[in-house]
């Protein structure tokens, strides 16, 4: 459990307790309250529990949540009260976290936030803390010679992106702390921009470079040339930008369906792309968290010198005429959102592509991008 998670199961709390009473409602909650959720009936009431690591993590939670307006706390200091915003944020987290996650910044101030990350993050069995770290600590983890210079990137941190807490003292000194919002930068960035990433493509829909699928199996013959056949027609079809297909979507409803078969892994199709396809038709298949579902990911690379892409061999339960699903030798192409054989102008255009692609290009050119 990282911090990120660990404020998330302190804002749950807070809103069971308020839930649980009028009263509470209304009025707000002790942190004893909090605490008697989070950890045991009895533990706001031992001896040392507010010095305790346990509190300390609570109250690193509590004020953090604050800071990014998911709760607030009276005028009085006492009572503590989810925001609208808060209650919102648990049943949809990605609009915060892309806010906070949108700041760009360069190769210096992601180094120093991501080492002060590190050294400030306590993670425990079932809590998580933050402690202060002092820069006699944290320059010799970052190897920067200039002490200077990493005071002020830290300084920008704090006071510019509020990405870390930074206090400074007599001298040179001063320490940091971790924040809400930096730490979600660091962990969370990478969620926020798959999950808008599969949005965009969701809100699209199917194209001549994105095919939807609801679920993907590869264990029948049938199954496998529907699968060689996709690939085969998001491989040769000329389009812009990158070629995906997305697992886990209704085709009909356009609404997530569930999660992919988790026997299908990066190499199992590409040991039947290698089998079935000549070219070899390269992929990038991964398993992504989505709006807290699991989504099955594949990008299918495009090399115009190799094509086209076509059946190595005849796989799938035979139709009229004794035909296999697909054939030896067999191309397709998609037509919109239809997977088909091309026209002869389409495959005259694909040759002409693969013979002007080697003359400029090697393979090292396959589109990634």
């Amino acid at each position: 459990m990282d911090f990120i998670a660990w404020c998330d199961q302190v804002l749950r709390s807070l809103v069971e307790v308020q839930r649980a009473s009028p009263t509470a409602r209304q009025y707000g909650v002790r942190e004893e309250q909090i605490a008697q959720v989070l950890y045991d009936d009895t533990s706001p009431y031992q001896p040392g529990f507010f010095e305790s690591p346990q509190r300390i993590g609570m109250w690193n939670a509590l004020v953090a949540l604050e800071q990014v307006s998911l709760l607030v706390t009276g005028q009085n200091g006492v009572f503590i009260s989810a925001t609208p915003a808060g209650r919102r944020y648990l049943d949809d987290s990605l609009p915060l976290w892309e806010r906070l996650c949108s700041e760009q910044l360069d190769a210096d101030q992601a180094a120093l936030l991501c080492i002060v990350n590190q050294l400030c993050v306590r993670e425990e069995v079932d809590y998580v803390w933050l402690a202060d770290v002092d820069n006699s600590t944290l320059l010799p983890v970052l190897s920067w010679s200039d002490a200077a210079h990493a005071a002020a990137i830290a300084q920008e941190l704090a006071d510019q992106y509020r990405l870390v807490e930074w206090r400074g003292y007599i001298g040179d000194s001063y320490v940091v702390r971790s924040t809400y919002q930096g730490l979600a930068w660091e962990t969370r960035r990478g969620y926020t921009l798959v999950a808008r990433q599969i949005d965009d493509l969701v809100a699209e829909w199917e194209t001549t470079s994105v095919e939807f699928k609801r679920e993907l199996h590869t264990d029948t013959a049938d199954q496998k040339a529907e699968f060689v056949k996709d690939v085969l027609g998001l491989a040769n079809t000329k389009a812009s930008g990158r070629r995906w297909m997305i697992i886990g979507f209704d085709n009909k409803t356009r609404t997530y369906y569930g999660p992919p078969d988790p026997n299908i892994t990066q190499d199992r199709l590409e040991q039947l792309l290698a089998r079935y396809t000549t070219p070899v038709v390269r992929i990038r298949y991964d398993v992504v968290e989505h709006r807290g579902s699991k989504v099955g990911r594949l990008e299918v690379l495009r090399d115009p010198a190799a094509l086209p892409y076509q059946v190595a061999k005849s796989v799938g339960g035979k139709g009229e005429g004794g035909k296999r699903r697909v054939e030896i030798e067999q191309i397709f192409v998609r037509h919109g959102s239809q997977t088909e054989e091309p026209t002869p102008l389409e495959l005259q255009a694909l040759r002409d592509e693969a013979t002007n692609a080697g003359k400029f290009t090697s393979t090292k050119d396959i589109e990634t991008a």
